[in-house]
């Protein structure tokens, strides 16, 4: 048994002695593959991003995807959105078309509207927003569509996405206007009709304007960067025919700031203070005219122009006339000072403007003259008895008892409770400018010529002279 193994080995190592082992060199060659794109993305106002449901209402929205490639290329990505379908193919990128730095397989990319520039666009160009032409329904809706086209010098690949930009158009709740501090819901142009929201003029100056409109978004996201409101005061009359919007009898026009948002409702919201030349002037006529509301939401959605309301501008009689005026020929003036028995004639000019938006008409009285503010029945040594002798004159020259008029007819001034009417023919008119010195009668120089009776004891002597309108 032995021998036999011992046998077996030999034979082995002998046949194998015998064999040649045999080289050969294999290969294989690697082509190019052309790259791809993907996790296609749009981001929410909110910041999340989203790879399923493709829109936005943001209109500064970015987009996101990854490039890759099977080989190590340097690849050169184009994102090219238009508004109509397969705006590369159609050379229609009328919207972006921008190509990226190169980057390598793998990178993520990110592009957003409105700070990456658009690059050169074709066709007519657009932007991601709404006009009013895209509202027809609420909410509004736009189809922008996205390619993305990456190169890697051989082969070109073409990813087609696109996403819609969406919008919930603000709904107006209610608005509120007052020259003074609001007072919700007194002030409110729409609760109570006829309208509330009245403006009272300030006299002789520019009015304040006090307004807040309040907006009911359902996307639930004012602010002062996303949101903006508008009202515009037109004064024409508000039953009539004539147009009142942003290009048509905009008198007054405000921008209002963002406030407060409560759930979806949004206050919006603008103070003008007294003697801001934003403000209304004194002598608008008073009356009930137009508005016109407008607000925009995140993605520039405009709302439907509020047309329905109005305004109220009151009417304000009111002028500007001095404390105090002197009355005779004064020394200072250029006088001989006053004589007792004679006619003083008034040198002292003090004038009567209107600084309101009504017509005036000018009625004068006056008290007895007395050293103490007291009254008398008949002149004493310390008063001067209007009633019986009325030598107070007022008129609108310093020239007194004028054989020829050359003015208005001087006034006798009549002891309180009697009064008298001087003023311009027709009244004192209603300025047209702020300055009132466009001579349409709407000043009125006064003087004031006096004739104190004989008897009065040296001192200073006051009269109470009282205008109404």
């Amino acid at each position: 048994m032995k021998k036999i193994l011992i046998v077996f080995a030999f034979l082995l190592v002998f046949s194998l002695s015998y064999f040649v082992i045999s080289q050969t060199t294999g290969e294989f060659q690697v082509g190019n593959e052309a790259p791809s794109i993907s996790n296609f993305e749009v981001q929410e106002s909110t910041g999340s991003w989203d790879s399923t449901t493709f829109d936005t209402h943001d209109d500064t929205t970015s987009l996101r995807w990854t490039i890759n490639d099977a080989n190590p290329d340097s690849l050169t990505t184009t994102i090219c959105i238009g508004t109509g379908a397969d705006p590369y193919t159609n050379t229609q990128c009328n919207v972006v078309n921008y190509q990226f730095t190169p980057d390598s397989p793998g990178t993520t990319q990110t592009y957003t509207y409105g700070t990456d520039p658009t690059g050169t666009l074709q066709g007519t160009s657009d932007t991601i927003n709404f006009v009013a032409s895209n509202c027809i329904a609420d909410p509004c809706t736009k189809t922008y569509y996205v390619d993305i086209i990456v190169d890697d010098s051989q082969d070109e690949t073409v990813s087609i996405n696109s996403f819609e930009l969406t919008d919930s158009l603000p709904q107006f709740t209610n608005v509120y206007a007052s020259d003074s501090a609001l007072i919700i819901p007194d002030n409110s142009c729409v609760d109570y009709l006829p309208q509330n929201c009245l403006i009272n003029p300030t006299q002789g100056d520019y009015t304040s304007i006090n307004t807040q409109l309040r907006i009911t978004d359902a996307d639930e996201d004012c602010s002062d960067l996303t949101h903006t409101a508008k009202i515009i005061l037109c004064m024409v009359d508000a039953g009539g025919a004539e147009l009142c919007d942003e290009t048509n009898n905009a008198d007054y026009v405000y921008d209002l700031s963002f406030s407060q948002i409560i759930g979806s409702e949004c206050d919006f919201l603008v103070s003008i203070p007294v003697s801001d030349t934003r403000g209304i002037e004194f002598f608008k006529a008073p009356g009930n005219y137009k508005m016109f509301i407008t607000a925009t939401s995140q993605a520039g959605a405009p709302t439907t122009p509020w047309l329905n309301y109005e305004w109220e501008y009151n009417s304000a009689p009111g002028f500007d006339y001095g404390s105090s005026v002197f009355l005779g020929d004064r020394m200072v003036d250029g006088g001989d000072d006053i004589q007792l028995g004679n006619w003083n004639p008034g040198l002292s000019i003090s004038t009567i403007s209107n600084h309101g938006n009504v017509i005036l008409n000018l009625n004068w009285e006056a008290t007895d003259a007395s050293t103490d503010a007291s009254t008398c029945d008949g002149h004493t040594a310390t008063c001067w008895d209007l009633s019986t002798a009325s030598d107070l004159v007022v008129d609108d020259d310093n020239t007194q008892g004028e054989t020829t008029e050359t003015e208005l007819n001087e006034v006798i001034i009549p002891e309180t409770p009697t009064s008298a009417i001087f003023e311009p023919a027709g009244g004192l008119q209603i300025c047209d400018v702020m300055t009132c010195d466009s001579a349409i009668g709407e000043t009125l120089d006064t003087y004031f010529h006096i004739k104190p009776p004989l008897g009065l004891s040296t001192g200073t002597y006051q009269t109470d002279i009282t205008i109404t309108i």
